[in-house]
Order: C-alpha cells, then sequence, then structure tokens
C-alpha cells in the first residue's frame, strides 16, 4: 500500500509543476514561449490523471 502514497505525492508535484507552467505562460510576452508552456502544464496534468486513475483502480481492486 506503500505504493498509493507515492502515487498522491507524484501527483500533487505534478500538478503543482502544471500550474506553475501555467502561471508563467501567462506573463510571457511570446506566443510561441506562452503555447510550450500551456503545452507542458497539459501534459503535467495529464499525467497526473493518469497516475490518480490507476491509483484509484488499485484501491478498487485492493477491496475484492
Amino acid at each position: 500500500m506503500a505504493e498509493l502514497g507515492l502515487g498522491k505525492s507524484q501527483s500533487a508535484y505534478l500538478r503543482a509543476q502544471a500550474d506553475r507552467c501555467f502561471r508563467l505562460a501567462q506573463g510571457m510576452a511570446s506566443l510561441e514561449l506562452f503555447d510550450e508552456l500551456e503545452a507542458i502544464g497539459r501534459a503535467f496534468e495529464r499525467e497526473a490523471a493518469r497516475l490518480e486513475k490507476g491509483e484509484e483502480q488499485s484501491e478498487w481492486i485492493g477491496r475484492l
């Protein structure tokens, strides 16, 4: 069950990094850099969601 806690901390970290990317993108004058930061932020969010989904499935299977 220790793996479940690790997934939660990893997804929280990824979401924090996504938020940083989105905040940085808002201050960018360069449209190209804005787009890059937004894409990186979305990638962090997708990975966090993937980790969270896997964690939920593990918890459900553990109850069986």
